[in-house]
């Protein structure tokens, strides 16, 4: 008879250590602050122009000693102009005091590998468009923040630098206050207001704590635990009011290439999407791939802008109108300056000799593949032409208007005979279409 009261008991005393390993695992909670004295930067009645660059990778000219090293480090590279470094962000600074923006946004990898000189030389930079009344919003990439990377140049090696901490990156960064919403005490995340009915949520995703001597940049991001629940809240505070959120992080939301996804899309997206979708966030800003390619979800846009420091160096210029349509457009940078290319006569202009140089690489890099299957070397010649005119569009955002043309170059049938070859994979699933517009989109928010 004493069965039932011992089984009662044990139930609950198990109901009991259920509910304390819930109380475990339960989401922390997360105090949001909303600044209620927030100054938009411009009126409600105004349209707010938005000057937008990404993956700068700067190196101040102070840590390059031109030689062997360095020259290695660019002939090896992805198409970062490196020894043009300087002259492209000054560029960029030129074209932001000309065009005169209200906001100039920088998505990450604002330096080559995180050091603390180029951080500083480049806020120095930046000083100029603040002087000038252009309010300036960044957010970390994967290579900027605790890199063990972070080098010098000599012309016969190469030595460690001071790299940069959260901290410090956030006091040569820091914006004014006063247009600052809410800030995320877990991550380096912080909103600000365009206008009264736009925020701007600068979201940090890179794991910079993960870096070690063993790992320098961990090049994967994801939104932390503590982070996902400030931005709901944020999200929720904005809908209440009536605002209309833009995201910016450095790495892409949404799938953009299946050959660019470990990475480079945040990890475990579903959530953010689900949230965006909850709360009506229509336009994720992302860098990271290099390439100016936007990816679309049901009613959420990924536009990844073009590395600035990579052919055609591009930035987005972009409008949000009074009744919150927003529109984007890619724009090639002007770079000042002459250049010689071996094999022509005449000097040309800096955007035509890095557009060879991208071409070269993109060319070098096919010739190592295709040289290893056992084809004619006229034909293996071709099938990097291929390649390397591909590339260079598919960088550039414009394989709409070129495809046809790249399909018509006498290699492009070769590429059959060398079987499933992960760039042919990479070069096909774009080739074969659809076709759309990465440099200028429209998004309307209804």
């Amino acid at each position: 008879m004493k069965r039932p009261l011992i089984i009662f008991i044990m139930l609950a005393s198990l109901s009991i250590v259920i509910l304390g390993f819930q109380s475990l695992i339960t989401e922390p909670e997360v105090a949001v602050n909303i600044n209620d004295n927030v100054v938009p930067i411009v009126s409600r009645e105004e349209p707010v122009d938005i000057m937008l660059a990404t993956d700068l990778h700067y190196l101040t000219d102070a840590l390059i000693e031109e030689g062997p090293v360095f020259d290695d480090l660019f002939a090896t590279g992805d198409g970062k102009m490196l020894y043009d470094l300087e002259r492209i962000v000054d560029a960029f600074i030129t074209q932001a005091l000309t065009s005169q923006p209200d906001v100039v946004v920088l998505s990450g990898d604002l330096t080559l590998n995180g050091e603390k000189l180029s951080h500083e030389h480049l806020s120095e930079k930046l000083d100029q468009l603040r002087a000038a009344g252009i309010v300036v919003f960044v957010t970390p990439g994967n290579h900027d923040l605790n890199n063990y990377h972070a080098s010098r140049f000599t012309k016969e090696a190469v030595y460690r630098v001071e790299k940069t901490t959260p901290d410090a990156f956030r006091q040569m960064y820091q914006s004014d206050s006063s247009h600052i919403v809410s800030m995320d005490d877990a991550s380096l995340s912080y909103v600000a207001a365009m206008r009264e009915d736009a925020w701007l949520v600068m979201l940090d995703t890179v794991k910079y704590e993960n870096n070690s001597e063993q790992s320098p940049s961990e090049p994967s991001g994801r939104v932390r635990l503590e982070t996902e629940l400030w931005l709901e809240d944020v999200l929720r505070s904005a809908d209440e009011q009536g605002v209309q959120p833009i995201v910016v992080s450095h790495h892409n939301l949404l799938e953009h290439h299946p050959h660019m996804n470990r990475n480079f899309t945040i990890e475990h997206p579903r959530r953010i999407k689900e949230m965006f979708q909850t709360f009506g966030v229509r336009t994720h800003f992302s860098g990271h791939i290099h390439v100016q390619h936007t990816a679309v979800e049901g009613e959420l846009y990924d536009v990844a802008t073009g590395a600035l420091s990579v052919y055609p160096h591009l930035y987005g210029a972009v409008t949000l109108e009074k009744d919150q349509t927003l529109h984007y457009q890619a724009k090639s940078l002007t770079i000042p300056g002459d250049y010689a290319i071996e094999g022509r006569d005449k000097a040309v202009d800096f955007h035509s000799y890095s557009q060879a140089t991208f071409e070269k690489i993109s060319y070098d890099k096919a010739m190592q593949r295709v040289l290893l299957y056992d084809l004619p070397l006229d034909e293996t010649r071709q099938m990097a032409t291929v390649f390397s005119k591909f590339n260079t569009s598919f960088f550039s955002g414009t394989l709409k208007d070129d495809h046809q043309q790249i399909k018509a170059l006498p290699g492009y049938g070769l590429w059959d005979k060398a079987g499933d070859t992960s760039l042919k994979w990479y070069m096909f699933s774009e080739l074969s279409g659809p076709f759309f517009d990465h440099q200028t989109i429209e998004i309307r928010h209804e």
